[in-house]
């Protein structure tokens, strides 16, 4: 099948604003939250440096036990495990974000929890399940926020009406 050139003269002489498909459609402002680097460096402060500051606080001690630690360095893994998993699950076309979130994670931090138990190692429950509850606090916070905005691309074929669809908000 032969495919024919479409001329855009014909388009902007009908008074219809072209599209660039190829151009990022995620929006300035969503692409950097979707940066590896912010998302596991505010996942760390996050998850893990936050519950650290929290049990430091309120055990007044100035070192963590060894159970705390375990627990800290098991939740590191379970987040860059989970966010390896979640990156992965989403690279494909059609899939939606928020149905990999929980999935991803509660997969990694069982793998963690797995092997804690399997090797008899001492660790803290609480620290363990602050720091999967928050890594998954963070992830939605990152994904309604980048939906909030991102703005839309259309391409629009010049048949029927088709200027109200340029008056549309949040749609380029």
């Amino acid at each position: 099948m032969k495919t024919r050139a479409v001329n855009p003269l014909k388009f902007r002489q009908a008074g219809v604003k072209l599209v660039d498909i190829k151009a990022n459609t995620n929006g300035g402002s969503r692409a950097g939250l979707q940066r590896l680097r912010f998302q596991l460096g505010g996942g760390l402060l996050v998850a893990i440096v936050l519950p650290y500051l929290l049990v430091w606080f309120f055990q007044g001690q100035r070192t963590l036990s060894l159970y705390d630690m375990q627990a800290l360095v098991g939740g590191a893994f379970g987040l860059f495990f989970g966010v390896w998993l979640f990156r992965g699950l989403t690279s494909f076309p059609g899939v939606e974000a928020s149905s990999n979130i929980i999935s991803s994670f509660g997969m990694s931090f069982a793998v963690v929890a797995a092997g804690f138990l399997i090797g008899r190692y001492e660790y803290s429950r609480l620290l363990l399940l602050s720091t999967f509850m928050l890594s998954l606090f963070w992830f939605y916070l990152l994904m309604f926020v980048g939906q909030k905005r991102s703005r839309q691309r259309i391409g629009v074929i010049p048949i029927g009406p088709v200027a109200p669809l340029f008056t549309i908000d949040h749609i380029d």
